[in-house]
């Protein structure tokens, strides 16, 4: 490639000319026509080569070179939509600490990291429901109203009551979720996944990956135990620490073990982190993340990358990872990503 790059700027003719006396120094012709008409194929030949090269600068070097990411594709940040239950919906991000809202006898508060919080003044108020939704190239915190701490991810969601009454906290998810539920033995814990699966706890840590576009709905499980159900099946699973349940559409639930659960909260502590990952699985999180609409080539169907980086670089960094590998290449334009084959 180095040669091919010696080639620029160069007059046509000189260039004949140097290859000309390059070989004329080996083959010492007497003659003078042949050393005309040698030096007019050479200067053909000259020119031949550099279509040639031209070709293959376009063919082969072009389309591995990455356009400059712009300002349009960037980290995700923290913010969030509350939505009221009279459905005034409030910009987390853009509100200060302090009081957001009050509704259903809670007030909503936002605390100074960024959390919001429900802190309960009224038990004569009717129950209300409030939904916290995350936008693409988003992440939130939220102290639930029994003091039950959830994380949610880049397009997620949680729609949960102002206060828990009855015999059961209920709320229900979409997206990918991280709890870390308050002990309460005469009040268990319900997280819903709609029409998909049911989870039942106590007091415990685990994650919820559950977005529309995974075939699958996985939970792991950090601490304590909980009890998996799916709707169609009627059957439930236990689970112990270390241990992950995967929920496909028809099937039963299968239960995997010894689950690096690092990797699963890699998100929630700001990373990637991959381990033979399919790559259109990888592409999904990195569209969320970065808000970024995503092409990916179909005969990449299958490939598998392992990595780690923190989700604050640049998507650029991120890509040129994958580049790295040798077998895929892409290009930024705007707003999207292509990811294709490099041949």
């Amino acid at each position: 490639m180095e040669e091919l790059n010696n080639f620029e700027g160069r007059d046509i003719d000189a260039l004949g000319d140097d290859i000309y006396n390059r070989i004329h120094k080996q083959i010492k012709k007497r003659k003078s026509k042949p050393v005309v008409a040698f030096r007019w194929l050479f200067r053909v030949a000259a020119v031949l080569l550099l279509i040639l090269a031209g070709a293959l600068i376009y063919q082969y070097i072009l389309p591995t070179r990455p356009h400059n990411v712009t300002g349009s594709i960037v980290p995700g940040t923290e913010k969030a939509l509350l939505k009221l239950d009279d459905g005034t919906v409030i910009e987390l991000d853009s509100t200060g600490a302090g009081n957001v809202a009050s509704e259903g006898g809670s007030e909503i508060v936002k605390l100074k990291d960024g959390t919001i919080a429900y802190n309960s003044i009224s038990a004569n108020q009717e129950v209300k429901f409030n939904e916290v939704s995350i936008p693409a190239g988003g992440s939130y915190k939220l102290r639930l109203p029994d003091g039950t701490m959830v994380w949610l991810n880049a397009v997620s969601s949680i729609r949960f009551p102002t206060r828990f009454t009855g015999p059961e906290r209920k709320v229900i998810v979409k997206g990918e979720t991280y709890f870390e539920v308050t002990h309460n033995k005469n009040q268990p814990f319900i997280v819903e996944v709609p029409g998909r699966q049911q989870i039942s706890v106590l007091g415990t840590h685990f994650n919820v990956n559950a977005y529309d576009d995974e075939a699958t709905v996985k939970t792991t499980l950090l601490q304590g135990s909980v009890k998996v159900q799916t709707p169609l099946s009627g059957k439930n699973v236990i689970l112990r620490p270390g241990q992950q349940t995967v929920v496909r559409a028809g099937r039963a639930i299968e239960t995997i073990s010894g689950i690096d659960v690092g990797k699963v909260m890699a998100w929630k502590n700001g990373y990637f982190d991959f381990d033979q990952t399919e790559i259109s699985e990888i592409m999904r999180q990195v569209s969320r993340w970065y808000n970024a609409s995503i092409e990916l080539d179909p005969r990449l169907k299958g490939l598998t990358f392992s990595g780690r980086i923190p989700r604050t670089e640049n998507v650029q960094k991120l890509l040129k990872m994958f580049e790295a590998t040798s077998t895929v290449t892409y290009r930024v334009a705007g707003n999207q990503i292509k990811i294709y084959q490099k041949r």
